[in-house]
């Protein structure tokens, strides 16, 4: 059904609901007050989801045509009173994305929990004799809806779904983010970062959805393990200061920060590292939140030394006056205890008893009696298997945890009596370890290893390159770059939504935009046209390999091609009238072409061909003859004729066609750029691509472009609809 359907009921997003028909906006059921404009502006966005709408539309819907009124300012006012209803916030925005001197955009996933994008409620037809039978046949549609889905594990990308939890990246940059924490009402998380160089961890907040991260900490310590209070008012942090940290207490909304206490921690080589390298304990990442907030808000939890060569205790600090208390006493020979995490009654603290390398246990310690606590703390788990991070679920019942008890870390969960065996958490994918729940929604967070690559791109003059230099800076494996036409920008392919989808910015990588919002599949390979209006781009969201096309500036993407066997990566005739693309339909991949209206369909090449490109002057077609990584280039007169072979060898999908020569890939075992000069006919080799065959030059051949591996790094994932 359409989104734009007459008989929509309601809007679902986040905790809120606009009924379609009243206008009534609920948050979590309680009706928040919205006047008749911003009302307005916020159907007309949702009935857009991800598409620009622009001021003028908003215009047209909110004035009659001879209306005269200052509509700048009109607008902008009716927007501030739809964000601050919605606790929306323009330069990191959740909900509402503004786009400068063009409109805004609807960012936020609509959904009901299960795979659609968009929540579409019929209205029911409640009459008194059907209302009834409405019911029971709605529940039972729900119902074996529900139990198709609960056996089905769904994976898109780095999006993962089982049964209505959904797991999707909150982070996608370079370098270590660790220790996420929630604030009190689920909507934001405070972490620590070592930014994209790598250098130094500071305290980050990130707001659930779209938006950069806000650097709350800015001073040259290495700041970890934040801690959002029950009030929301503060964040505590942990400062590194080598044989100590000192506790401190930060403004939420940033600020000076107020040292609390000073706590002395292991440091490598000491005796509490001899059992073993535990960089939660000695090592330079502090894996596992280290510092958690009592309910009430008086104490901090923390681990600590409390003599020279004792193991790693757990002790509260008073919020108040800084006096330090212990709450554990483990036994001298192991490395100790870490990881507090507080029950959500404030009654119990969890924590991880390291026990040797490799060999921990969870347990829970009672916070009814004073310290020193009145008998031993319950253990949990008895395995031994590696633990690196701990958190209650909302009702105390369970505790969720990060162990590698299946050979890679993994979230499982136990309940917290420590009478059953822990489960698996399935869908969270390998590596995560630190890890959250949220105390209001259902919501958990964690950080999980990856390894990245970006695009980067190398000056080229004549026979010479120069030192590459980085363009973008996530860990979502970009590629398959694309020069617009004046040079300005870049489309390309991207996974840091969590699926494959189409990305543009600038040409320094700055003003990322996501163009497309399937939500699944794969889609790539993108292609400006020659005015630089639309970018086309392949496809298999519908379950084969299509081409699409999309506005450059946005909008609804349109898919060309419908035949069951598509080949695709598209590419412009230069006139801008058609697109080439491969297809399997005829029996083997040959290059076809269509008009950019849909229409005539035809084949250009014979079987065992690919990824057609015009020569500038448009009376060529170059093409890929054979199979495998490395092919034969062939040219042919667009109009018809003689087919003739250009080069023996050009590696990967791409390779660029320029008024003087041709730019692509070639090389064993490492893929190198070459240059075929067209007058001469000789082939030079330019610099080396990495580990992949795919670049992409500039329109004044000044640059290269490809993307670079990187190293490994840990980004958050957030998971949905947790229970």
């Amino acid at each position: 059904m359409s989104p734009t359907a007459p008989d929509i009921q309601a809007y679902r997003f986040g905790s809120f609901e606009l009924n379609a028909r009243t206008g009534e906006l609920r948050k979590l059921g309680i009706r928040i007050k919205l006047q008749d404009q911003p009302r307005q502006i916020l159907l007309l966005l949702l009935r857009q989801p991800g598409e620009v709408v622009t001021r003028e539309q908003i215009q047209k819907q909110l004035w009659a045509e001879n209306t005269f009124v200052d509509f700048d300012n009109a607008i902008n006012s009716a927007v501030r009173k739809l964000r601050d209803a919605l606790g929306d916030n323009a330069e990191n925005p959740r909900f509402v994305e503004t786009l400068a001197r063009r409109g805004y955009r609807f960012i936020a996933p609509l959904s009901n929990g299960q795979e659609r994008p968009l929540e579409v409620l019929p209205a029911p037809i409640a009459t008194p004799r059907n209302r009834r039978a409405w019911r029971f046949a709605a529940a039972s549609v729900l119902l074996l809806a529900l139990t198709a889905l609960m056996a089905k594990l769904i994976t898109t990308g780095n999006v993962r779904q089982v049964g209505d939890i959904r797991v999707v990246p909150l982070t996608a940059n370079l370098g270590l983010e660790l220790h996420p924490s929630f604030s009190p009402d689920g909507t934001r998380v405070a972490y620590a970062w070592n930014g994209t160089d790598g250098k130094n961890f500071a305290i980050y907040v990130k707001l659930i959805g779209a938006g950069d991260p806000v650097r709350i900490t800015r001073d040259l310590g290495r700041d970890f393990s934040p801690a959002w209070s029950p009030d929301g008012r503060w964040i505590a942090a942990l400062r590194d200061l080598g044989p100590e940290a000192a506790v401190l207490l930060i403004p939420a909304s940033g600020g000076q920060h107020r040292e609390l206490a000073r706590i002395s921690k292991a440091e490598p080589g000491s005796e509490a590292c001899a059992q073993g390298d535990w960089p939660h304990v000695c090592g330079t990442a502090f894996w596992g939140s280290r510092l958690a907030w009592s309910a009430d808000g008086r104490y901090l939890f923390t681990s600590c030394r409390r003599t020279t060569n004792s193991p790693l205790a757990m002790i509260r600090i008073s919020v108040e006056t800084g006096e330090q208390q212990p709450i554990t006493s483990p036994p001298q020979a192991i490395a100790g205890d870490f990881g507090p995490a507080i029950s959500p009654d404030g009654r119990r603290l969890a924590f991880v008893r390291v026990k040797g390398a490799k060999i921990a246990d969870l347990y829970v310690a009672s916070l009814t009696h004073a310290p020193p606590i009145g008998g031993p703390p319950q253990q949990v788990t008895f395995d031994g298997a590696d633990v690196e991070s701990v958190a209650w679920t909302r009702n105390g019942r369970e505790l969720i945890f990060s162990s590698d008890r299946r050979g890679r870390h993994e979230l499982w969960r136990v309940a917290s009596s420590g009478h059953a065996e822990p489960v698996r958490l399935p869908g969270m994918g390998e590596d995560a370890t630190d890890l959250a729940v949220a105390p209001a929604g259902e919501r958990l967070v964690y950080s999980r290893g990856v390894t990245y690559g970006s695009l980067w791109k190398m000056p080229i003059e004549g026979a010479k390159s120069g030192e590459p230099l980085r363009v973008t800076a996530n860990t979502a494996r970009d590629k398959y770059s694309h020069f617009s036409p004046d040079g300005k920008r870049i489309a390309f392919q991207s996974g840091r939504s969590g699926v494959d989808e189409i990305w543009i910015c600038d040409s320094d990588g700055s003003n990322a935009v996501q163009l497309t919002r399937f939500g699944k599949g794969m889609s790539g390979s993108p292609r400006w046209s020659p005015d630089g209006k639309n970018i086309a781009f392949d496809s298999n969201i519908t379950g084969n390999w299509d081409v699409w096309v999309i506005g450059a500036e946005g909008g609804g993407p349109r898919r060309l091609t419908t035949n069951p066997a598509g080949g695709a990566v598209p590419s412009w005739s230069r006139d801008g009238q058609w697109i080439y693309f491969g297809s399997n339909r005829s029996g083997g991949i040959s290059v076809w072409k269509i008009r950019l209206d849909g229409t005539s369909e035809t084949q250009v090449t014979s079987g065992g061909t690919s990824t057609g490109v015009e020569s500038v002057d448009g009376k060529y077609l170059y093409y890929k003859k054979g199979t495998g990584d490395y092919a034969e280039l062939w040219r042919m007169p667009v109009s018809g004729g003689e087919a003739t072979k250009v080069l023996d060898s050009v590696a990967g999908r791409l390779y660029t066609v320029t008024q003087k020569g041709i730019y692509f890939a070639a090389g064993a075992p490492m893929p190198e750029l070459h240059y075929l000069d067209f007058r001469t006919g000789s082939v030079r080799t330019l610099a080396n691509l990495s580990l992949f065959a795919q670049a992409d030059v500039s329109p004044d051949e000044h640059w290269a472009e490809f993307p670079q591996p990187g190293n490994s790094g840990a980004n958050l994932m957030l998971v949905e609809n947790l229970r």
